[in-house]
């Protein structure tokens, strides 16, 4: 493909999003000529510049679209469910055609006439005669010309558009540049001349900046993602005879494009959760005292250095007896197990888990939440479910904001290095002799609050520490605050993460590595799984001596 035609293609898919997100407002909101406008100025530019380029399929097919929205624009009809419906699938059929050839084949050939000769029909409908949607279809671009002669104001450029491969480039440049200046700090270290410290104080400090704007130009608002949901919720309600109510918040939240990839599979499957198990039917809901249309909210903020993605639906939410009733079966856990509800909730997650009574093509093959729990953790994200039976559900998942360049805490363990993530970090504190010696039950008291630690010379299995003093790192699990008790605090670091091969790829607790100014590998511990793994008991010791 060449670089026009790339990007043609690239500007007719964001046309085709931005028609998709007016046509499902217009459905609510059938009078707001402004929507009518967005989808008609969209339909004429994407017909001429398919024109343009020689794409005579699509832009024939546009122009007879075009010219029902001519109709609704000369208040001669009004938009209904079928003008929706068709408008929709035509813009499926358009997404198709450009993602292929552009041309017509033999699989979607018969689909093109069948919508070619609805649209027609919608016309010829509205027409007297062939002469009258000549010209209502002429009138289409009139109406542009006339626009075209109105007064031009300066253009003012306030962005540009730059292909992902050079962002990609850009921040493997910004990566090779924070690792660089880490080996620059080592060395004003051992050899430290005021000119020398000056420079690399200066250079650290621009490399800062460098790394935070070419950050932002690779976070992405959450509403870029969003208008495939809105069909979604839309379609499958339909198939599935409810109503449902589908509400955006703080979509404007920014992310790193390369998380927002990975959330599409995960979303979509909470959605169709929602939608199918979670929603009741309209005589259900009226029955239980609820409104006939449900609501879904898919809801989007920033807290510390995490998003959090909440999908929250007002059906019927989940039986935890049932679930318990299914793992018992399954064994899962025994009959004399008492768990938490969340504990319980979590049990959803489990590989081959489900509750559902039949089988559908929506769900119920007992795959699907535990993919959902994998696809987030492969994003470096947690995911956790509360709910209420005959309330709802909301599925919660944090994220970080940025998967290439993390701040963390350096620490050594056993002679190795290991960088703690600064976001889960509580706080830090040097132990004397007397706290390690008044421990009890792995619990220790700080600033008169009993905290229990865990060990990571003895989880970390290794050679044992020579080192007489030991120091906690505090940090944050669900509502808890656990300690992790290391040999040495080394200080705070900017960790450039790199994948781990396949030798580490059974190691739950690592999440990437990372190369310090000294040459030297530390590896990045996701503490949430440390914890995890320590409390249930499963591995029992973690064999990273090849670390070191």
């Amino acid at each position: 493909m060449n670089p026009f035609e790339a990007k043609y293609t690239s500007e007719a898919l964001e046309l085709i999003a931005d028609m998709e997100q007016g046509l499902l407002l217009l459905e609510t909101h059938p009078d707001d000529v402004s929507l009518v406008q967005q989808v008609f100025r969209s339909l004429h530019t994407l017909k001429g510049n398919s024109a343009m380029m020689g794409f005579k399929v699509i832009a024939d097919f546009t122009h007879h679209l075009e010219a029902i929205y001519e109709f609704v624009r000369a208040e001669k009809i009004k938009v209904t469910a079928p003008i929706i419906n068709i408008t929709l699938a035509s813009l499926d059929h358009l997404s198709v055609l450009l993602n292929s050839n552009k041309q017509l084949s033999d699989a979607n050939k018969q689909i093109h006439e069948s919508l070619t000769t609805d649209i027609l029909t919608i016309i010829t409908n509205m027409g007297n005669d062939h002469r009258s949607i000549v010209a209502c279809e002429g009138q289409a671009v009139d109406s542009h010309e006339r626009i075209s002669e109105a007064p031009k104001r300066k253009a003012i450029i306030s962005g540009i558009r730059v292909p992902v491969e050079r962002l990609d480039t850009m921040m493997s440049l910004v990566t090779e540049l924070i690792t660089l200046q880490a080996k620059l700090s080592v060395l004003t270290s051992e050899h430290p001349q005021p000119d020398l410290l000056a420079a690399a104080e200066s250079l650290e400090k621009i490399s800062t900046r460098i790394r935070d704007n070419a950050f932002s130009m690779c976070l992405v608002p959450v509403e870029n993602m969003v208008t495939p949901f809105h069909r979604l919720v839309r379609d499958l309600a339909s198939e599935l005879h409810k109503e449902i109510d589908f509400i955006t918040e703080g979509t404007e939240t920014e992310l790193d494009k390369n998380i927002m990839e990975g959330l599409q599979d995960p979303l979509m499957h909470l959605l169709r959760n929602s939608i199918d198990h979670g929603i009741e039917e309209p005589a259900v809901r009226e029955q239980n005292g609820k409104p006939r249309h449900g609501r879904i909210v898919l809801r989007a903020y920033c807290a510390g250095a995490h998003v959090y993605l909440e999908i929250q639906d007002d059906g019927k939410g989940m039986n935890k007896e049932k679930i318990r009733s299914k793992a018992i079966k399954q064994g899962l856990i025994g009959e004399n197990d008492v768990l938490s509800d969340k504990e319980l909730l979590q049990l959803v997650f489990v590989p081959g888990f489900s509750t559902a009574e039949q089988i559908t093509e929506t769900s119920g093959r007992g795959v699907g939440m535990d993919v959902v729990k994998r696809r987030i953790a492969d994003i470096k994200g947690q995911v956790a479910i509360h709910s209420t039976e005959n309330a709802g559900t909301t599925v919660t998942i944090q994220l970080p904001i940025t998967l290439s360049i993390i701040d963390g805490l350096l620490v050594k363990v056993n002679g190795a290095d290991y960088v703690i993530p600064l976001s889960a970090v509580d706080i830090c504190q040097e132990l004397s002799s007397v706290q390690l010696l008044n421990t009890f039950s792995n619990t220790i008291v700080i600033d008169d609050q009993v905290i229990p630690f865990i060990n990571l010379q003895h989880e970390l299995a290794g050679q044992a520490s020579s080192m007489p003093g030991k120091e906690i790192v505090v940090v944050q699990y669900s509502e808890k605050k656990i300690g992790l008790l290391v040999d040495i605090i080394a200080g705070k670091f900017q960790a450039v993460l790199k994948p781990l091969g396949q030798y580490f790829n059974h190691l739950d607790i690592v999440t990437g590595a990372t190369i310090l100014g000294d040459g030297n590998i530390a590896l990045v511990l996701d503490t949430n799984n440390v914890i995890e793994q320590f409390f249930n008991k499963k591995t029992g010791r973690y064999e990273l001596t090849a670390a070191s």
